[in-house]
């Protein structure tokens, strides 16, 4: 049985009865798999929990219609429902009643917006919905507009391991102030820097423009780091088909107009790959061969051994590669003998 439904949202349920029932049972004529007493249990509850923030019944009326064709939609695509340990669920149950005050303004798309954002993350093997989550829960408190959430979203997928999202987000990222940066990335982003009685510059974390110029500069800056500059292997992508990765065989790595791609012998990808995650993307782009601008190369040889300018190091692990691509801060590796593409660069 479906738990006992309360307050307001109780009054619009039983308005909507007839309505709504019509829509479950067309619902179920084509998901068989339906769940009746789940899909009660979760309308009386995380549902209602939304419903219940609204001031007065005709704003719930207008809030409960748009959650429960979302809900409904969810359930037919098992993404929502007793017990499920999905971060959809999660993100109903702890991000909408966060972010209440938006969803009155725009009930619409902001809830299906914020779902398909969390889904988006989850399908990706080296992303992390769950910091995404946490990190919108926090910014919800303090974000001032629907623009500032969302944008605030995007900065924060590509935080939590969406590298596709990179540029994107660091065309909106000047627009964020300091204190949702400091949320997002995890550590003390300031204004300007405070002066104590003596005039004295005193440090406390990072400056806003000098974070954010960091954070355009080198893909491989991050704060949770410590700054270094010698060369390491900071990503890797790629993997089996058959164990859960995305190629068939060993690959090769090819560059074209600062694009990686990534061509096995069924299947050409975009890699995005940044100090935050590295994504693989299907491409129907052809890539052409194309010369490493001089200056900018870094050079690995056949044992292993990697330079970039004054810096070298040896990676082993590296000899006898089979490809290799560079574009301006990152040198990317392919092994004939590995299913992987590994990444070097420097991390300040």
């Amino acid at each position: 049985m479906g738990r006992q439904v309360e307050g307001v949202c109780a009054e619009v349920l039983e308005k909507r009865r007839d309505e709504f029932n019509k829509k479950f049972i067309q619902a179920g004529r084509t998901h068989r798999h339906l769940d009746p007493e789940g899909f009660l249990e979760f309308l009386g509850g995380p549902l209602c929990q939304v419903v219940n923030q609204a001031a007065d019944f005709e704003k719930a009326d207008r809030l409960a219609g748009p959650l429960y064709e979302l809900c409904l939609e969810l359930f037919c695509k098992g993404l929502l429902g007793r017990d499920h340990g999905s971060a959809v669920n999660r993100a109903w149950q702890e991000l909408f009643p966060a972010v209440f005050s938006f969803m009155e303004e725009d009930v619409e798309t902001l809830p299906a917006l914020l779902i398909n954002s969390v889904y988006n993350i989850s399908m990706e093997k080296q992303a992390r919905e769950n910091q995404w989550i946490d990190i919108m829960v926090r910014i919800a408190k303090v974000a001032k507009t629907r623009t500032e959430l969302t944008e605030s979203g995007m900065v924060a997928a590509w935080r939590c391991g969406m590298a596709v999202y990179r540029d994107g987000a660091l065309e909106i990222v000047d627009r964020l102030g300091s204190r949702i940066l400091s949320i997002i990335f995890g550590t003390l982003i300031t204004d300007s820097q405070r002066t104590d009685t003596q005039e004295n510059t005193v440090k406390t974390g990072f400056d806003s423009k000098e974070f954010v110029a960091s954070l355009k500069g080198n893909r491989w800056f991050d704060p949770s780091m410590p700054p270094s500059k010698n060369l390491a292997i900071t990503g890797f992508a790629g993997g089996f088909k058959g164990f859960g990765g995305s190629l068939i065989d060993p690959p090769r790595v090819q560059v074209d107009d600062g694009r990686i791609f990534v061509v096995d012998s069924h299947s050409t990808w975009q890699l995005y790959a940044d100090a935050f995650g590295t994504n693989l993307r299907r491409s129907s782009i052809v890539p052409s061969k194309q010369k490493t601008p001089p200056g900018l190369a870094i050079t690995i040889d056949r044992d292993g051994f990697v330079q970039k300018g004054e810096e070298q190091n040896l990676f082993r692990e590296l000899a006898n590669n089979s490809s290799t691509g560079c574009v301006r801060d990152s040198l990317f590796v392919c092994l004939p003998s590995s299913h992987y593409v590994f990444i070097i660069g420097q991390r300040g």
